[in-house]
């Protein structure tokens, strides 16, 4: 009924509008486009024409319109939802009157005021409690609170208990501002209450899940912790004491730091204090300014036992005195210069005030004797000459094997002595015999300490990189040595053997050798063992000398010669002289020299190289062992060249070296570019040849921050210095973790570049 009445009055509003408006209106006095049905519709009527609407009343008392397309809608002024509202409102209610707004106990949106504290409360909680006018919460548990905030989250809850976001692209406002209109200090602006408190940071921006960081306090300690993606818990990055607890700072590894010293002395030596740049150059100014020894290096320890220890004045400008003596630190032996008259001095006796020095500058003591003028010969061996009536004497002195002939009156006096051979020389044992310049060289060439004149790498077979024992052919052995054959079906085995401690048949001693032993002998062709020295410049055109020890199980020939490889694109191979050496059961040096070719008018290809070869006998059974194998320039030969093992395995590995097969042991670290790739680089301990040959096993072992399993390798990108290899693991793992690559028991991992 309410209804009908409402549409009624609507429509006498209409009627009224209408006649009210008769002289600006269509004779329909409607809109131009409306007409209306004044019959109450008992269903939707025809559609009007094209760009007209109709209005009607249905049998359901409310007022509709009709447009041409035969779409309805409602046409009253309230819908029905509206109605019923209004119906709520008391009768001659002002809804703009803050008295009965808040006598109806609520809060109007422009303002209000509220008695009492507002509770916003729900299940399980106490809700957020606003105090009645700003006042404190008397029964707050912090008094001295304006608002308090509680909720009941539940053990297993990861809901927040107040949330707060904001959306600023531009990211340049605070998402939360604290002002305090205060101008005393002391109070915290910001405190944060809990059995330990923590604060976590978690980067929104980031490929989910993002890293993350935590600060927390743990006891004493204010900590700053952090984690990679995928760890299942926080690891301290750097750590705080309280003053009372030492006031100290630590860092995930090592002790703790409580002061960044500026003590320029060290004098704390203490583990907690940092030194500033400042205080560390002054220190080593301080240390580097001390010329005294401050370590007290000795010479022994720096290779100089056999060195005196003389006091020398090498720039004086007076000459010396008796009161140069061992109180002024001068012993015999020292030398004196007198730079202003070009005189040179030497001490015999530094007697304290007696000292003697001899001046040893040429023509010295009264200058040469005439050596015309003898009247005496003393220490001659031989026939005695006649001397002439003088005052001059000559005396030999030189020990046995001296002797002399001729006669001093006619200038004619000799003094001989027989000379040294070159084993003799090389020996340093015989004293009766005279030395010629080569003697001497040759004396020195083979008692000197030798200097990287052994063109052999691995001459005394110490390095096995490959394996220790090898059966088949075309293949390399020891390291730099290939053992091939020229033909037939031998069988024979290459391995290294040991010599037996404290053995003298071959000097030095060495620790291995070389062992080739043929079991079934060949029909035809011989087995060779060689070395590629590289560079056919290599001692070309020279006198080169071959020497080695060898012995076999029964007496055998077998031959060596020179091989000048013009490597790819240069000239035709040249081959040297064959020589033969016979081979006993029993160690014995062998030495040959050679002449090799002149290289002039040759073209150098890649790859060139000077080829040492060792031919064995094909047509029988045999064990024949090598060691110290040694090629040198010059027509002699020297002992074996001992160099430091780290040295040697340098040489050897420009062409080859192998990661080796010790299981656990660490390859590298790969960076993962994707979850399923990535790349780990490898440097070679010194520039190869070339570019080498990377040879990889199946798979390697491989862990990461949570797990662990296998990783395949390959090769990305190979240079001379380094390498680039592409790691798969065996799980798909996330872009930008670490991945540790570590060797099996049965794995390998190398770099070929040989000859």
């Amino acid at each position: 009924m309410k209804r009908i009445i409402t549409s009624l009055i609507t429509l006498l509003f209409l009627s009224f509008t209408l006649f009210a408006d008769a002289g600006t209106r269509r004779a329909d006095n409607l809109e131009a486009n409306e007409s209306f049905v004044n019959k109450e519709q008992s269903a939707t009527p025809s559609n009007p024409v094209a760009g007209k609407q109709k209005i009607y009343f249905k049998t359901d008392g409310n007022l509709y319109k009709l447009n041409s397309t035969g779409t309805e809608t409602r046409a009253d002024r309230f819908t029905s939802s509206e109605e019923s509202k209004l119906a709520g409102i008391e009768a001659g209610a002002d809804v703009t009157d803050s008295v009965n707004v808040s006598a109806a106990g609520a809060v109007m949106n422009t303002g209000g005021t509220m008695t009492g504290d507002l509770t916003i409360s729900g299940t399980n909680d106490t809700g957020f409690i606003i105090g009645s006018s700003g006042n404190f919460l008397a029964t707050s548990a912090a008094p001295g609170v304006i608002a308090q905030l509680y909720r009941d989250l539940g053990a297993t809850s990861d809901a927040p208990i107040f949330y707060i976001k904001a959306d600023n692209p531009a990211d340049n406002q605070p998402l939360v501002r604290l002002d305090h209109d205060g101008t005393g200090g002391g109070a915290a602006n910001l405190q944060l209450r809990a059995p330990t408190p923590q604060i976590e940071w978690i980067e929104t921006d980031q490929t989910t899940p993002a890293g993350k960081f935590e600060t927390s306090l743990v006891g004493d300690f204010y900590r700053i912790s952090g984690r990679n993606t995928g760890d299942t818990s926080f690891e301290r990055i750097v750590e705080f004491s309280r003053l009372a607890n030492g006031g100290r700072m630590f860092f995930n590894i090592g002790t703790g730091v409580n002061e960044f010293s500026i003590d320029g002395t060290m004098a704390g030596n203490s583990d907690d204090a940092v030194p500033t740049e400042q205080a560390v150059k002054a220190y080593t100014d301080a240390h580097s300014g001390n010329t005294a020894n401050p370590h007290s290096v000795t010479k022994a320890q720096v290779g100089l036992t056999e060195v005196p220890n003389l006091k020398q004045n090498l720039s004086a400008t007076v000459n010396p005195g008796v009161t140069d003596d061992s109180g002024s630190n001068y012993s015999p032996g020292s030398r004196w210069m007198n730079t202003t008259t070009d005189k040179a001095f030497v001490c015999l006796d530094a007697s304290v005030g007696a000292a003697v020095w001899v001046e040893t500058t040429a023509g010295a003591a009264g200058g040469s004797p005439d050596q015309n003028l003898f009247n005496t010969v003393v220490g001659d061996s031989g026939t005695n000459p006649v001397a002439e009536t003088a005052t001059d004497s000559l005396t030999i002195v030189g020990g046995a094997g001296l002797s002399t002939s001729g006669d001093s009156g006619t200038d004619t006096i000799t003094i001989d002595r027989t000379l040294a051979s070159q084993i003799e020389a090389e020996a340093g044992t015989e004293n009766t015999k005279g030395m010629t310049p080569l003697r001497v060289a040759e004396a020195i060439q083979a008692r000197a300490p030798p200097r990287f004149s052994n063109q052999i790498i691995n001459g005394n077979f110490r390095l096995w990189q490959r394996g220790t024992s090898f059966t088949a052919t075309g293949i390399y052995s020891a390291d730099r040595w290939r053992n091939d054959f020229g033909g037939g079906s031998p069988a024979y085995t290459v391995s290294r053997q040991a010599h037996t401690v404290g053995q003298t048949d071959v000097p030095g001693e060495p620790e291995f050798f070389l062992r080739h032993d043929q079991t079934t002998a060949s029909t035809s062709g011989s087995p060779l063992l060689r070395q590629f020295i590289e560079n056919v410049r290599t001692l070309a055109g020279q006198e080169v000398t071959l020497s080695f020890y060898a012995k076999s199980s029964k007496a055998i020939t077998i031959s060596s010669r020179f091989d000048q490889e013009f490597g790819s694109g240069g000239s035709a191979a040249v081959s040297g002289t064959l020589e033969n050496h016979n081979i006993t059961t029993s160690w014995q040096k062998f030495s040959q020299t050679f002449t090799t070719a002149s290289i002039s008018g040759k073209t150098i290809g890649t790859g060139s190289s000077l080829q040492i070869l060792f031919i064995l006998t094909d047509n029988d059974t045999y064990q024949f062992d090598i060691s110290q194998v040694q090629v040198e320039k010059g027509t002699f030969t020297t002992d074996f060249e001992q160099r430091p093992i780290g040295q040697e395995l340098l040489l050897a590995q420009r062409y080859y070296w192998s990661m080796g097969s010790e299981n656990g042991a660490v390859i590298g670290v790969a960076a993962l570019q994707s979850s399923a790739i990535g790349f780990l680089g490898v440097f070679y301990p010194i520039e190869m040849r070339v570019v080498p040959t990377v040879t990889f096993s199946n798979s390697y072992g491989a862990t990461w921050a949570d797990g662990g399993g296998t990783a395949t390798l390959s090769t990305e990108l190979v240079g001379v210095k380094s390498g680039l290899i592409k790691v798969v693991p065996s799980s798909s793992l996330t872009s930008g973790q670490s991945l540790i690559v570590k060797m099996g028991a049965s794995d390998s991992l190398t770099f070929d570049a040989e000859l």
